[in-house]
């Protein structure tokens, strides 16, 4: 580690790969939403372009390390290694590796007291992140452990089981979404293992939770638009909630955007391999939404003196 090699393996390692290799991975990654399989496949061809197939191709070991780095990246940015939520945030988790929200009023870091109307936290599913089911990696465990975004697996299973099923009976005129999330899993030459995943984020669009979606219990996703009946518009409208006077109620659908280029290749993993990877897309949108809050909050508050001068 000294000399900046980052080994493939905990005991006895042969295979080493570089910082560089590891760092410009992980953005080209996040950022470009490439594959590890192609971006290992153009480091061969960058090798030899011509007799690739002789290059060695230690594909297998580099996944183990991207994700080990990745796992490592997020101890230090989130503060875990420094145990910062035990230390300081104690209201929080004490091995929470999630990267809240600094702008949404928190009573014990920017605001004092209880705060009982904070804002409305938005929830809404992607059929893009769908999974089909693999004979591998049963014994494969995710290196987060359920400290991040996805809750523990066996927990959440048998929560999912005890829980009473039960038909949704759709009171909204032309809500199809159950239907079509049934036909989506099992239209499909391979049937699909879990049909979508569903996210919590705050009115900032900091994701702050996620989980599967399983045919049997589907979140129905609906978008008010769709719904006709005027009461259930005035009971669940997103303006109509505290603090949310100022939002659009679309906010949660501009994550999508990029996470629907990560459903490409994550339906094709194993569980904790897949989960792995969508924490770290998640942690990076959370990262970059972090890095330029400030800026957001900056020319907001330059817009309210504006208003404030300009319009008594």
């Amino acid at each position: 580690m000294r000399a900046r090699l980052f080994p493939a393996s905990v005991a006895e390692p042969e295979t080493a790969f570089t910082f560089t290799v590891m760092r410009e991975y992980d953005l080209q990654s996040l950022q470009g939403k490439i594959a590890a399989y192609d971006y290992f496949l153009s480091l061969r061809r960058l090798t030899d372009n011509v007799h690739t197939d002789q290059v060695n191709d230690p594909y297998q070991p580099f996944m183990l390390a991207a994700r080990a780095w990745r796992y490592f990246k997020a101890q230090i940015r989130l503060g875990g290694i420094f145990n910062l939520n035990k230390r300081y945030l104690p209201h929080r988790p004490p091995e929470a590796m999630i990267n809240y929200c600094p702008i949404c009023p928190d009573p014990a870091t920017n605001m004092l007291g209880d705060w009982e109307k904070t804002p409305l936290h938005l929830r809404d599913g992607n059929f893009k992140l769908s999974q089909f089911h693999k004979n591998s990696g049963a014994d494969d465990k995710s290196m987060f452990r359920g400290n991040s975004y996805f809750p523990p697996v066996q927990p959440y299973k048998e929560f999912l089981a005890s829980t009473k099923k039960s038909a949704y009976v759709v009171k909204c005129g032309h809500i199809k979404v159950i239907n079509r999330q049934h036909n989506q899993a099992l239209r499909t030459v391979v049937p699909k293992k879990t049909v979508g995943v569903v996210s919590t984020a705050c009115s900032h669009v900091f994701i702050l939770a996620a989980t599967d979606m399983y045919i049997e219990h589907g979140v129905p996703v609906v978008h008010m638009m769709k719904h006709r009946e005027f009461d259930c518009r005035e009971k669940y409208n997103v303006p109509y909630h505290w603090c949310n006077a100022n939002t659009h109620g679309e906010s949660i659908e501009q994550l999508w955007i990029e996470f629907n280029q990560v459903g490409g290749y994550t339906r094709q993993m194993n569980d904790v391999n897949r989960e792995d990877t969508i924490i770290a897309h998640i942690n990076d949108w959370n990262h970059k939404k972090f890095i330029n809050s400030c800026e957001s909050l900056i020319c907001c508050l330059d817009l309210y003196f504006d208003c404030e001068t300009n319009h008594r």
